[in-house]
């Protein structure tokens, strides 16, 4: 039990104790502190009902028993099991965390009225860029559109929606939902501010995004299975009504938003955010200078 001797007592509780013992088992021989952080939270998660947790224990169980994957990082497995539950399930994985549904549910973060969405200039790229559009033939990689639009090259406020994004595409992730934060975190606010705001990595957005704007609509608490796509997820108490960032900062998640909806923004690297198609994006309502949000609950990673 020497190797064990750096986890904290409830995570080796888990590696003894819970149902994907054999995965908590495999992570702490490889030092994944991170995939027994994420076992430990979605075996606590109260908002995954226990026939997904159930299955999504099943399917792991298979994806470790997968000679092939032996390489595979057991956070990797984790999402490959996820994957394969979601998409059997018809999306019950993704669909799954609890509603905001009260004024004091979006008071919680500061009375929330509306939801907005960053999307660095690889994802913009990768994801809606339409084919054949004047992006894609001036340049023909992600990589290359993301250091025009880093150095200055490229001018995010010449977008035209209309003729250069597929206006068909959706605002996802990989777990089948999009993270949103409450607007008014970004609102009129440059880049730089927003990093600082939302706790997001400045290499992929310090160059400038684009970034939406949504009214609130079937909005949900992220399950610790949501968290799978991103480490920076931590847990918060059962009754809260939001997620929160490693940051602090609270996040939502919703069902595919079509990036053609109103209020998509660019975000030029140094200015607050300008709207791309035509109407100004409604101004969200700020919380009281004075209000106190309290911290997400701990994590044995720093």
């Amino acid at each position: 039990m020497r190797r064990f001797a750096h986890l904290t007592k409830v995570t080796a509780q888990l590696v003894v104790k819970g149902r994907n013992r054999r995965a908590a088992l495999r992570a702490a021989r490889r030092g994944e502190g991170e995939a027994l952080d994420i076992l430990k939270w979605i075996e606590e998660d109260p908002h995954i009902p226990s026939s997904i947790q159930e299955d999504f224990s099943s399917r792991l169980k298979s994806e470790l028993a997968d000679t092939a994957k032996r390489n595979k990082s057991t956070w990797d497995l984790m999402g490959d099991a996820y994957q394969s539950g979601n998409k059997a399930t018809g999306g019950a994985y993704s669909s799954a965390g609890r509603r905001m549904t009260t004024s004091a549910d979006w008071a919680e973060a500061g009375s929330v009225t509306h939801l907005s969405k960053l999307i660095d200039p690889e994802t913009l790229y990768t994801y809606h860029v339409k084919p054949g559009s004047r992006i894609q033939q001036q340049f023909p990689t992600a990589e290359s559109f993301a250091k025009a639009v880093e150095s200055g090259r490229f001018d995010l406020t010449t977008i035209n929606p209309a003729t250069d994004l597929d206006l068909s595409s959706t605002l996802s992730g990989r777990m089948g939902v999009g993270w949103w934060n409450p607007a008014q975190l970004t609102h009129g606010k440059t880049m730089d501010d927003m990093i600082g705001a939302l706790a997001i990595p400045r290499e992929r957005f310090g160059g400038g995004s684009s970034g939406r704007a949504t009214e609130r609509a079937g909005d949900r608490k992220p399950t610790a299975l949501h968290g799978l796509v991103m480490k920076e997820f931590r847990p918060t108490e059962p009754d809260a009504a939001w997620g929160r960032t490693l940051g602090g900062t609270h996040e939502a998640v919703l069902d595919p938003v079509p990036v053609g909806m109103p209020h998509v923004e660019a975000v030029p690297a140094g200015k607050a955010p300008i709207p791309l198609s035509g109407a100004a994006p409604p101004t969200p309502s700020v919380p009281p200078a004075s209000a106190v949000l309290p911290p997400p609950v701990g994590s044995s990673v720093p």
